[in-house]
């Protein structure tokens, strides 16, 4: 990306950027009120899936949850101990915790642990009753519903904790999303479960959790990168607004010809956030009208990238 020149047009941007970042991503009782309930919803998700559809079919989730699961599944049934899955879920979930205090967010921890505390005692409050028996609906239904569930508590400014911490402080220090390493990651408890409870459920598990990783990639998309390129007559004030909503620089290609009118205009090149695109296009319109733009999705973006912070 083209380095912005130090000067008045910097300024400017930058005040129209805080401008737009108070009024869109600071936090006031309204938002507060409005992330609550959707950890409380999404919560209350995850706990229905467990209760209601993993557990009387032998299935487990990913991370933490599911290893709380599956020791639960394997204490009943070989030790005849029921072990409350609360007991086992936040202890597990104490480091992870601590690690995204400290490099994540304060603001992002700690509805994520009211969602860990959510989750752990609804899932004992809800009996076990199987709901559906099919294994398939149960695979596909309890994977849309999880990743729902957690892209939910993801927009409400939270996680389900314990390897969602773990993925979102990679993708915070990499840039790119971290949930499919997590699936990958899953497979040798997914192989615990085949040796121990047996190989039908441990395989309907590998559908239901890719399911749920494919929802969450298309409802949360944090990390989601867009190329724009824009054919403008005002390439200067397009980059600038481009930036002002979106704090990303634009590189300029001046004098671009169009192979059918020969009229000559410019090129402005940006990469932005996917939550952020429909504010930039919106405002790139605004303020050309007439300009031309081209969105393709970018694979990956190496160099320095502007990513808003979790609080």
């Amino acid at each position: 990306m083209e380095e912005e020149k130090k000067g008045p047009s910097n300024k400017k941007i930058d005040e129209a950027y805080a401008e737009f970042a108070r009024k869109n991503y600071e936090q006031g009782v309204k938002a507060d009120a409005s992330s609550i309930v959707g950890v409380i919803v999404g919560s209350a998700m995850l706990a229905a899936t467990y209760s209601l559809l993993l557990k009387p079919n032998n299935m487990i989730t990913a991370g933490f949850s599911g290893l709380a699961l599956l020791v639960q599944n394997l204490m009943n049934r070989y030790a005849g101990i029921d072990i409350p899955f609360f007991l086992i879920s936040i202890p597990l979930n104490l480091f992870p915790a601590a690690i995204s205090f400290k490099y994540i967010g304060k603001r992002f921890t700690l509805l994520s642990v009211i969602s860990i505390i959510l989750v752990s005692i609804l899932t004992d409050m809800i009996p076990p009753v199987p709901i559906v028996s099919d294994m398939v609906l149960v695979s596909v239904f309890g994977g849309i519903l999880l990743g729902a569930g957690i892209s939910l508590l993801l927009k409400s400014g939270a996680s389900s904790g314990g390897t969602d911490f773990i993925s979102i402080y990679f993708s915070i220090k990499k840039g790119i999303s971290g949930f499919n390493m997590i699936f990958v990651a899953n497979a040798v408890m997914i192989m615990i479960q085949a040796l121990l409870i047996g190989l039908e459920p441990a395989l309907y598990t590998i559908i239901y959790q890719f399911v749920s990783t494919q929802v969450i990639n298309l409802f949360y998309n944090r990390y989601s990168k867009k190329t724009l390129f824009i054919i403008t007559n005002n390439p200067r004030e397009v980059a600038e607004s481009v930036m002002s909503v979106s704090h990303h620089g634009s590189t300029i290609f001046n004098e671009v010809e169009g192979a059918y009118t020969g009229e000559t205009k410019h090129l402005v090149y940006s990469v932005v956030s996917a939550s952020e695109l429909n504010q930039v296009v919106k405002i790139v319109k605004g303020t050309d009208p007439s300009a031309f733009v081209n969105i393709v999705k970018s694979e990956s973006v190496l160099g320095r990238f502007f990513q808003r912070p979790f609080r």
